[in-house]
C-alpha cells in the first residue's frame, strides 16, 4: 500500500516499523523519503539554521531506525519524529544560545 505523500496510513506507518525493526533497508529509504521534509522543517523552524536542521534530521531519523523494535504499536511515527526533532532543536538553540 502507497501512502499518500503527505499523510501516510496508520497500517502503512506500523508496517515501516515493523521493516525498520526487522534492518529492511529499503525501510529506512522509506523512512527518509516519507518524514526528512518534516523532520528538517520542523528542525529549521526551531533553529533559524540550516546545517543544524539538516544534522537534526539525520540524528532523527537514525535513532529511529536503530530504536525502531521498541516503538509502540498503534503510536503515530510522524508525532515521534515530531517529539524527537523538536527535543534536539531545542536543546540545540539552548546550548549555542
Amino acid at each position: 500500500m502507497t501512502p499518500q505523500p503527505d499523510l501516510p496510513t496508520v497500517e502503512w506507518e506500523a508496517r515501516l516499523v515493523q521493516r525498520l525493526a526487522a534492518g529492511d533497508e529499503q525501510a529506512l529509504e522509506d523512512l527518509y523519503d516519507q518524514y526528512a521534509p518534516h523532520v528538517y522543517g520542523l528542525a529549521y523552524r526551531v533553529t533559524g539554521d540550516s546545517g543544524a536542521a539538516e544534522q537534526i534530521t539525520v540524528e532523527v531519523l537514525a535513532s529511529t531506525w536503530a530504536s525502531a523494535s521498541s516503538f509502540q504499536p498503534g503510536a503515530s511515527l510522524r508525532a515521534y519524529l515530531s517529539m524527537k526533532a523538536h527535543e534536539l532543536a531545542a536543546e540545540r538553540v539552548r546550548d549555542t544560545g
